[in-house]
């Protein structure tokens, strides 16, 4: 500690600090596509998006949101709201259900209090 003039204390702090940032979730795969899906059913195929904490501490998750969850249902094993551990995964899938013919598409909306939001793009084509 040193002592400056007209009585200020300067203090010296270095460490290291326990905020999470973007860089510490992995999302995989970070897109997705379809196979062409007759309109009103559900595709054979289910993405499953793997969220994984590469964080020290802890990362919260606040939210996690379909564009257009009546084409893009998902279902998660994350708690939401809830925390993802150090070294922590957990998973999303996301099915197709087209509700017209032609190309289609969403994101995927993964946010966090510390580290951020993600996004993965989905993609399909109604037959």
């Amino acid at each position: 500690m040193t002592t400056a003039n007209a009585g200020r204390v300067s203090l010296a702090v270095s460490g290291t600090g326990g905020e999470a940032t973007l860089s510490q979730i992995t999302i995989s795969p970070e897109s997705f596509s379809f196979p062409g899906t007759f309109v009103g059913s559900t595709s054979i195929t289910a993405a499953v998006i793997t969220v994984t904490s590469t964080a020290t501490v802890a990362i919260e998750l606040t939210a996690m949101t379909s564009w257009n969850p009546g084409e893009f249902p998902m279902t998660t094993t994350c708690t939401v709201p809830g925390f993802l551990v150090p070294g922590g995964s957990c998973t999303v899938a996301v099915q197709f259900r087209p509700g017209v013919s032609g190309n289609r598409s969403a994101q995927m909306v993964i946010a966090t209090t510390s580290a951020g939001t993600v996004t993965v793009s989905v993609l399909g084509f109604g037959i």
